[in-house]
């Protein structure tokens, strides 16, 4: 088994640094030499130093992909299609998209080629145009219209992308550098204008089947170099028209939510426990975890306690809100059981979070049952429905 497994990571190694050609094929071999890497792992004849070489490799692998420059042009994958013009944006429209490893339109962008670029004039704003302006203008504008929409000039553009390892399991980040546009005159492509990185979107996807082979510090590593990278990003001109979106439209951040907190909760305008809980991320966006609580109203008599679990979902809204809604289900030492279903709103700032809940609980009183359970019935069990606030702060990651 070990030596199949060994083999088979040469060949794919091999493939990998002298014939992948394209993202899909480079992305193909990572993957698959990291399920061979988890193979190893799960072996108990393999050793440690052989497990340290595929890593070694697979940090090869990913230099040499990170470091490659993919091009797309007209003529092999990139769809070039023109609008009219746009007199707001003094240009003309123009709708590119490409098929980027193996996933339909991940490139998709709408850019506007500048007036200038074809007439040669420098634009006049219409207001400021005297009438002869203003007449040439028009008549720029309809003859151009005319020749791009009827193959009078030949138009070509080319993409040039690179793609990066991001933050989650099997996660990979479309790096537009640029689109150059060109007009073919007699055979030559003669360049006419280009669009710069930060005006092109950023995109994250996710492999179908996500393979994790990294401990949870590599993962935290990861999720804060790519913090930083959009941070400095955004920060090269807050005014461009820079984004970065995943490939559903979502933060490419988004994760389960991993928190520790402390928390008041309220009900009827009276603090009632205090607890603290434990979550733990469960893919992008479930999460799961542990409570463990102190009955306030039990300061004067004896102390009780409740111990629970929870379950649920958020989603990331920028890097300072998460939205999220959880059930939870919670026994305590006085023998009140309680399902909850509630949502909140997380503030986060860094690895500081502020939380805040509202539940709803279905509360049992099952003294009954539990003090005669020979003699008593489901009917003695007594239920109360209220609702609860809880307000919170803790650390998350």
């Amino acid at each position: 088994m070990l030596k199949k497994i060994i083999f088979t990571t040469v060949y794919i190694f091999a493939s990998g640094c002298l014939f992948a050609q394209t993202p899909g094929e480079y992305i193909e071999y990572i993957e698959n030499l990291k399920t061979q890497i988890n193979e190893v792992k799960s072996d108990d004849n393999a050793s440690s130093r052989t497990v340290r070489q595929l890593r070694n490799e697979l940090s090869e692998i990913y230099d040499l992909f990170e470091n490659e420059n993919f091009v797309v042009k007209t003529d092999n994958g990139l769809k070039l299609r023109i609008g009219n013009y746009d007199k707001e944006k003094q240009g003309w429209d123009v709708f590119l998209e490409a098929d980027i490893a193996g996933r339909k339109k991940l490139f998709n962008e709408k850019l506007s080629l500048p007036y200038s670029v074809f007439t040669g004039k420098k634009f006049t704003p219409v207001k400021r145009m005297t009438s002869h302006q203003k007449e040439d203008y028009e008549y720029s504008v309809e003859i151009y219209n005319e020749l791009l929409n009827n193959s009078g000039i030949i138009l070509s553009a080319e993409l040039n992308y690179s793609i990066k390892k991001w933050a989650a399991a099997s996660e990979y980040r479309f790096v537009p550098h640029s689109v150059v546009f060109y007009e073919s005159r007699n055979g030559i492509d003669k360049p006419l204008f280009s669009v710069g990185e930060k005006n092109l979107k950023h995109v994250t996807f996710i492999e179908k089947t996500q393979v994790e082979i990294r401990s949870d510090y590599q993962i935290k590593v990861d999720y804060e170099r790519c913090a930083s990278i959009l941070e400095s990003e955004a920060g090269i001109d807050e005014n461009s028209d820079f984004q970065d979106e995943s490939e559903d439209g979502n933060d490419s951040l988004q994760s389960g939510r991993r928190v520790f907190f402390g928390e008041v909760e309220i009900r009827e305008k009276e603090p009632v426990f205090v607890r603290g809980s434990l979550t733990w991320g469960m893919g992008r966006f479930g999460f799961a975890g542990a409570t463990v609580g102190y009955d306030l109203t039990s300061i004067d008599s004896t102390a009780i306690y409740d111990f629970g679990l929870l379950a649920g979902l958020n989603m990331s809204i920028t890097k300072f809100f998460r939205p999220y809604v959880q059930g939870a289900a919670e026994i305590a030492t006085d023998n009140h059981f309680t399902l909850k279903a509630g949502a909140g709103l997380d503030f986060k700032i860094g690895y500081l979070l502020f939380t805040a809940a509202a539940n709803y609980n279905f509360d049992w009183n099952l003294t009954p049952l539990i003090n005669d359970f020979v003699n008593s019935s489901l009917t003695d069990v007594k239920r109360a429905d209220y609702v609860t606030y809880s307000f919170g702060m803790g650390v998350t990651w």
